[in-house]
Order: C-alpha cells, then structure tokens, then sequence
C-alpha cells in the first residue's frame, strides 16, 4: 500500500476496506514532493531527459511519485518476493478485488492493471476469462501503455525490467519505460476505481508545465499535404495498427 507518512485519513480508509475482505498488507511510505524533491533523490532522476521524453518539463511530484513505484520494485527484489500487488492509498476496493488475490490472479500477466485509462487493447486474441470465481471478469492485452498506477499486479521480472529500463529515472509512474512489451494486460471492467485527479496539487502542477510548454513551443512545420500521406508507409503502419486495437477505457 503506497502512502504518504502523514495521509492519516487515507491510510485509515483503505485499512477498513482491506480488513473488511480479511486481506493482509503492509504500508509502504511514499517519497513527498509537495515542497520539491528531496535532495538525495536528486540522483535517481534525468530532468533534462524527462523533458525531451514528455515535451515538457516533469514536476518534483512527478517525480516524487515515480521514485516512489521504483522503490517498491527496489524492495520486490531485495526481499526476493514473486511479486507485488501494489494500491495507492485512494482506491476503492471491487469486491472481485479479494477473489483477484485470493485465486492468485496476478500470475496471468507480469503487469495487470485493475484500474486503468486510455488502455488501449489487442482485438486479437480476444480479452479471456481471467478465473471462474470473476464471472465476466476478462483479461486483455495492451497494445502500448495505458495510464494509471492506483492499482496493479507486478511481478519480480517485471519490476526489475522496469528498474533496468527507467535508472535514472527520466518518466512519470505510469509508465518510465515501455511495459506492454511484457505481455502488460488490463481487467475488464476494472476492480479498483479511485477519485478523479481534477483539483489535486499534483494534477494543478502537471497542468502548468503542460502550459508552458505549450507557450515556448515553436510554431509546427508545414503538414505533408493530405494526399501525400497515403503514400507514406509509416501511415499505413499506423492505419493498420488502429485496427487491430480498441480503447476500453
């Protein structure tokens, strides 16, 4: 359970909900990046690559929250776990939540995420049953990485894929590297939901540099004329690729 020191609320929250599906867990402190970054997490972090990976600058909560997953990964593999179900401290538990741990569930895929936006999944194979005790509960592959980390199933290869692929770390938590590469899943329809972010201090600082970014951008180049597109074959790719996918969330 990742979780700020002082979320005293949260923490007492979600504690309640997960005692009363009789499911054990621990807490784990997040890194605060509400007064900037730690100085000693200064290290871990590429602000200059962030940048060039997002097109605008990454905020010291970001980070904070990103560091803060990687160190979840970090102690997966010094603690030689299988693996991880990690929630943050937000999160509204389903009751095919409990039946999702208890059938161990999270062994179908090295990343399943519970609750998920902008997934977008593989036509083919078609999303599958994820366990007869989650009647209409299905699984369904990631054609790339879908946002949101309140709620998902990591294993140990898969935390230290992402460990390996995101040192230092130069992206947000969900996700630094590519994961859907993993074999990355989501459930339909998700297990977990959480509050919308609108109006949280993280989102407020995302939404500046988003502005900023937007003022010092330089005006775009001239489009290739439409009908020279069709004559590309990067578009094709992609026509072909919008396919084979469909958005759930």
């Amino acid at each position: 359970m990742l979780s700020l020191p002082d979320a005293t609320d949260r923490r007492h929250r979600i504690s309640a909900q997960l005692a009363a599906l009789g499911l054990a867990f621990r807490f784990h402190d997040g890194i605060d990046g509400r007064r900037g970054l730690p100085p000693e997490h200064e290290p871990q972090i590429d602000r200059a690559a962030a940048r060039l990976r997002m097109g605008r600058r990454m905020t010291d909560g970001e980070f904070a929250c990103a560091l803060s997953h990687q160190a979840i990964y970090r102690r997966i593999i010094a603690e030689g776990l299988p693996g991880a179900v990690v929630l943050e401290d937000d999160a509204t538990l389903t009751p095919g939540f409990a039946a999702f741990l208890r059938n161990r569930c999270h062994d179908a895929a090295p990343i399943i995420q519970l609750e998920h936006l902008f997934a977008d999944v593989w036509r083919w194979p078609r999303p599958r049953l994820l366990h007869p005790d989650l009647p209409g509960v299905r699984l369904a592959l990631l054609c790339h990485n879908a946002c949101m980390t309140s709620a998902y199933s990591i294993s140990r290869d898969a935390a230290a894929h992402v460990l390996r692929e995101s040192t230092p770390l130069a992206g947000v938590a969900d996700w630094p590297c590519d994961v859907a590469v993993l074999g990355a899943a989501v459930t339909l329809p998700m297990l977990v939901t959480s509050p919308q972010v609108q109006g949280s201090q993280l989102e407020a600082e995302r939404a500046g540099t988003v502005i900023e970014a937007e003022q010092a951008a330089t005006p775009r180049a001239t489009r290739r004329p439409p009908a020279k597109r069709f004559l590309s074959a990067a578009y094709w790719r992609r026509w072909a690729r919008k396919r084979m996918m469909r958005r759930v969330s």
